[in-house]
Parts: structure tokens; sequence; C-alpha cells
């Protein structure tokens, strides 16, 4: 990005800004936004899958953000919002 470290502080790392700057990402990266289907589906798959035999929610965390990542999904960041993975680029490393 060729941003020097110091001009990171004076980022809005809220409101439209970032959200277009984090599509920007995705498109670029080949992700895309995780829909209400593909909710559904982890959901799902998690229940079927993970959660028998995982029971640390920091394991079965980590099973998630595999998966989404191996699907190439992310979660949109907006109000209301409860989600707790955001893949692309370990954007996600944060709880």
């Amino acid at each position: 990005m060729q941003v020097p470290v110091g001009d990171l502080g004076f980022y809005e790392w809220s409101g439209s800004t970032v959200e277009y700057h984090r599509a920007q990402i995705r498109q670029h990266l080949g992700y895309r936004e995780c829909g209400v289907a593909d909710a559904e589906r982890l959901t799902a798959w998690l229940a079927e899958q993970v959660t028998l035999a995982e029971r640390s929610p920091e394991r079965v965390r980590e099973e998630l953000l595999a998966r989404c990542r191996g699907e190439r999904l992310s979660h949109r960041r907006g109000a209301g919002s409860t989600a707790s993975f955001v893949p692309p680029c370990d954007w996600a490393s944060r709880p």
C-alpha cells in the first residue's frame, strides 16, 4: 500500500470509507460476503460436523474461520453485527 506507518493512525476505521476499502480488498482477494444462505449452511455444518466432536468455543471458532477462508467468505460488519468471523487477510484475527 506504500502508506507510511505513522499515517495509519489518521485512517477512518469506521464508516463508508472503510466499508468501500473492505469491499475492494474482498474483490481483490476473491472473497465474497457471507449471505443468509451461507450462514444457514455453515450453522448446519457446525452442528452436524464440528460441535459433535469439539466443545471448546475457541476451537469451534477456528474451525469456522478455516471453513470460511476455504470458501472465501467474509462477513459484513454493519450496525447490529454480532458475527465473530471476518476473513479475509486475517482482519479476522480479532474476536
